[in-house]
């Protein structure tokens, strides 16, 4: 799935690799950002099918009535965060993100790329239709 920006100059885009059922129900991901020039990427992440479904029904809500928050995070905190967003009266939706990457050989470093942008309203309902499907791969 890909979230694009209104201006098209940015993205996430956010591939299923597989899932777990029984132990932890939920899903291997992997996300690529680009925004304007700055890009980031994580190999694979996992994020809780209970997490998803809360997101989604936020997600719904902002549908609905074009106003409030979904927040997703993945089951390493602070790894992936993906948040939607009214600003304005009059539904307009904006999308922050987090990756963040640890690395701790030959010595420990976090490399991390957060940012944001704006999507169309048009495109808001495409993008829930999309982490429904992500739930049911």
């Amino acid at each position: 799935m890909k979230i694009v920006s209104e201006d098209r100059k940015s993205f996430i885009e956010i591939v299923f690799i597989e899932s777990e059922k029984e132990r932890m129900p939920s899903i291997k991901v992997s996300v690529s950002i680009q925004n304007e020039a700055f890009a980031g990427a994580l190999n694979s992440t996992w994020i809780e099918i209970d997490e998803l479904n809360k997101f989604l029904l936020n997600m719904d809500e902002i549908d609905i009535k074009r106003s409030g928050k979904a927040h997703l995070c993945s089951m390493s905190p602070c790894e992936f965060i993906l948040d939607f967003e009214t600003f304005d009266k009059l539904g307009h939706i904006k999308v922050v993100y987090s990756i963040t990457k640890l690395i701790s050989y030959p010595f420990f470093r976090e490399l991390s790329l957060n940012g944001g942008f704006d999507i169309g309203l048009s495109e808001f309902s495409n993008i829930v239709k999309s982490f429904r499907k992500l739930i049911s791969e």
